[in-house]
């Protein structure tokens, strides 16, 4: 086997663990899991809303997936490592699992995306937005797109500072796709971005028309005359 196809393999078998961890206690807000490979074994580290649901009674769920982990995906001495995600707001694959999960409970949707959107902005987000695909709530597949704040779709800021998290619910009427683009408070503007109330706008710099120009007309100036010096009185003769 080339080198290309064993870094493809491996790649693909971490992909797999993630989904795996993902989808098994996916009930605990799982936003992202790390892998790294130390000389002791393989270092997993997984970054979740609740990590007790991830740990489980007594180590079980900890246990039962480093079975897993071992046997399916032949992982030699794999270290499982629980991290609690300080702020899940900010957090798009966390709120996009919110969302899927309360779509499948049987929750209107825009309330929900609402709400959502209202939470991510309180917690200090610049700008957020939540895309809905799939049969609902009618019998045709269609996409809602709904939007808050200051949100970037291109450049070098989209690669490395907009968090996008994605999900799926399966509903009665088939899968509904949830995916949440979101821009942290750590992301800096320029010095003409003013951002307030939630919103962001761009100070630009104006510049009136050639007409206007033309149409405006110099200010004058007053200028203050010198006073006359006073006239010689004539002497009675």
């Amino acid at each position: 086997m080339t080198v290309e196809k064993v870094f493809v393999a491996e790649k693909i078998k971490e992909y797999r663990i993630r989904q795996y961890i993902s989808t098994d206690v996916g009930q605990a807000g799982i936003s992202h899991s790390e892998i790294k490979r130390t000389p002791l074994g393989t270092r997993i580290i997984v970054y979740a809303m609740r990590p007790g649901l991830v740990i489980g009674t007594g180590g079980e769920n900890i246990k039962r997936i480093t079975e897993v982990l071992k046997s399916r995906f032949r992982v030699e001495n794999p270290h499982i490592e629980v991290k609690q995600v300080e702020t899940p707001e900010l957090d798009a694959q966390i709120m996009a699992q919110r969302i899927a999960f309360l779509l499948e409970r049987g929750f209107y949707f825009k309330k929900i995306v609402y709400r959502t959107l209202d939470s991510i902005m309180a917690a200090g987000a610049r700008g957020v937005e939540i895309r809905i695909c799939g049969k609902v709530p009618s019998d045709r597949a269609r996409e809602w797109i709904f939007k808050k704040g200051y949100i970037r779709h291109c450049g070098e800021t989209v690669k490395t500072e907009v968090d996008v998290g994605y999900y799926t619910a399966l509903l009665k009427s088939g899968i509904v796709g949830v995916r949440i683009r979101l821009m942290p408070p750590t992301v800096t503007f320029p010095d003409e971005l003013l951002v307030g109330d939630g919103l962001s706008k761009l100070k630009l710099s104006e510049k009136p028309k050639p007409e206007e120009q033309a149409q405006q007309k110099p200010e004058t100036k007053e200028v203050a005359k010198p006073d006359k010096p006073a006239e010689p009185k004539k002497e009675a003769a």
